[in-house]
């Protein structure tokens, strides 16, 4: 069962004890702002429950981030990793805007394992199959 950590307007975090993951379900309105205070937020989080892996849920994402996506992919994926994150499940957005974006970051993104789905189910089983 998810345990809830966090919501705000644009992002909802949950910890899953299960599958020891935290679990980020992002909004449909994003922009440069709540990219850089949510991935602030999500790092926070993983820092405090130790996680190894995150499933990124953006399939909610209507609007584009670009902005922000050289950002996330660098500096954000950088900090992640150093705070233990191992493995990156990336659900893309529905919308062709989110979609772009993700793109974009996962372009600049060297760290740590990243995998983007279309599919939730495929994200939580590939999330799954990677060891601790």
């Amino acid at each position: 069962m998810l345990r809830h950590l966090y919501h705000d307007e644009a992002l909802r975090l949950d910890y899953d004890p299960d599958h020891r993951w935290l679990y980020a379900d992002w909004q449909p309105r994003q922009d440069e702002g709540t990219a850089h205070r949510g991935c602030a937020t999500m790092l926070h989080y993983a820092r405090q429950q130790g996680c190894c892996k995150v499933l990124n849920d953006n399939r909610l994402v209507c609007t584009l981030w670009a902005d922000a996506a050289e950002w996330v992919g660098t500096a954000f994926m950088r900090e992640l990793s150093e705070s233990g994150v191992q493995y990156f499940a990336w659900v893309y957005a529905q919308s062709i805007y989110g979609r772009l974006s993700i793109n974009q970051a996962l372009a600049y993104a060297e760290q740590p394992t990243i995998r983007a789905f279309d599919d939730y189910t495929a994200a939580a089983n590939w999330l799954d199959s990677c060891r601790d």
